[in-house]
């Protein structure tokens, strides 16, 4: 695997009670990628992401991340991971954003897991990369959904991972949120230079940034460039007369 390949899938297949969830998936995230993965509900792609992260383990097919099959893989630092409902959050929770923030550095040490200077500064600085430095002490519970999810960003981007996975972000979050939330992820990506995979439905809303498409549906249907994805058949069949979404830059 050379050096700009992140994540390598390899005829991957997944049955979940019998039922044949994922069929023969494979495909490529190299580095600098913003990846849209979309589909219909029930197509596979939260499972899809579970199997890169290696909660789930496939019936058939191999996986590697930063060159390492998933098996073998110990580097989880290196990738972020923001899962569906991140926000949903307990009002009456004690925990600060400074806290939850920390909780992104606790997999890479040893007991015992003290915060240091070095660490303060870490948190400090994936705060300010989503805005959200002036809300340190708060506690989490005070916070709106986009807030929140901003926090969630910078405990998934912490520990300067090479590649984010974001299961369905905005979930819940108000129009205006989400379009603040798109333009955090962009920085991310051209200043930050780490690699984005999203799983979404708010194509309208995102696709003013993807860079590349995979589209699920059991199988892969599609996997390519925006404009790879806006001259194909499979838009057609996906988004039925609606390709102005997606296929429109705003």
């Amino acid at each position: 695997m050379n050096n700009q390949c992140l994540v390598s899938v390899e005829n991957v297949s997944f049955i979940y009670s019998k039922t044949k969830v994922l069929s023969e998936i494979t495909l490529k995230i190299t580095r600098g990628d913003f990846l849209a993965v979309i589909g219909p509900n029930g197509s596979g792609k939260t499972t899809l992401l579970k199997l890169i992260l290696g909660l789930l383990q496939p019936n058939e097919g191999k996986i590697q991340i930063l060159g390492k099959d998933i098996k073998k893989f110990s580097l989880w630092n290196k990738v972020g991971y923001v899962p569906q409902k991140a926000t949903h959050v307990d009002p009456f929770f004690p925990a600060s954003v400074l806290e939850i923030v920390a909780m992104g550095l606790l997999s890479s040490k040893r007991f015992p897991r003290f915060i240091t200077k070095s660490d303060e500064k870490k948190i400090d600085q994936a705060l300010e990369l989503v805005d959200m430095q002036k809300f340190k002490t708060t506690r989490i519970g005070e916070l709106s959904g986009g807030q929140q999810q901003r926090v969630f960003i910078a405990r998934a981007i912490v520990n300067h991972p090479d590649i984010l996975f974001l299961d369905e972000p905005t979930a819940g979050i108000d129009g205006a949120s989400q379009a603040r939330f798109y333009d955090m992820l962009d920085i991310l990506n051209r200043i930050q230079k780490i690699t984005i995979v999203l799983i979404t439905h708010d194509i309208g809303v995102v696709n003013k940034y993807i860079m590349k498409i995979a589209c699920l549906n059991q199988k892969l249907i599609f996997h390519g460039s925006h404009d790879q994805f806006c001259q194909s058949s499979v838009i057609e069949e996906f988004l039925k007369g609606e390709q102005h979404l997606i296929c429109h830059r705003h």
